[in-house]
């Protein structure tokens, strides 16, 4: 599934693989927060402050809610430039095969039209705040796993982050 908010409902779905005798693995495609604020502002009207929280929550707790699991990441513009290579590299770090998707090439190159990005980060209106650089660290953390996923520096910076983020979050509730 692809939406890192799905990490909300992570605790229904572990009590459903359990039933179900499976065991879950996970890929995460991270792109930029900026271009993920972009995306939000367009489609939703949010302001990019706005965008960045929540890409920020949203990756914070994804990755949080699956560690100790079978996991990869790899990057959004990876998946667009080079989805076979990307793919590969995925199904290597799971451990699992992808018959579908050699199955499916035709249909895939289709369906990830590089053109068809309507917000890169170079495009977006940065954001002179805290928020934006603690967004760019998150990011950056990501990146590092998706050369090494049990990378200990990452996920050290990223439970640190986790700290800053939810002070920054208590911080504007209080005022």
């Amino acid at each position: 599934m692809k939406n890192p908010r799905i990490c909300r409902l992570l605790p229904l779905w572990a009590e459903v693989f359990e039933d179900l005798d499976a065991e879950p693995v996970f890929c995460f495609a991270d792109r930029s927060p900026l271009e993920v604020a972009q995306s939000l502002r367009s489609q939703h009207g949010l302001s990019i402050e706005h965008g960045l929280r929540y890409d920020i929550a949203n990756h914070l707790d994804a990755e949080r809610a699956t560690r100790g699991q079978r996991r990869a990441f790899m990057s959004y513009e990876t998946l667009l430039t080079d989805w076979r290579g990307a793919m590969a590299g995925v199904a290597a770090a799971l451990g699992v095969e992808l018959p579908a998707l050699a199955a499916n090439e035709a249909d895939v190159d289709a369906f990830l039209e590089p053109r068809l990005r309507h917000h890169q980060a170079a495009a977006a209106p940065l954001a002179a705040t805290g928020l934006h650089d603690l967004a760019m660290e998150v990011h950056a953390a990501f990146a590092r796993l998706s050369v090494s996923p049990g990378d200990r520096r990452a996920i050290e910076t990223l439970d640190q982050l986790h700290g800053s983020f939810a002070a920054q979050r208590d911080a504007s509730r209080r005022v």
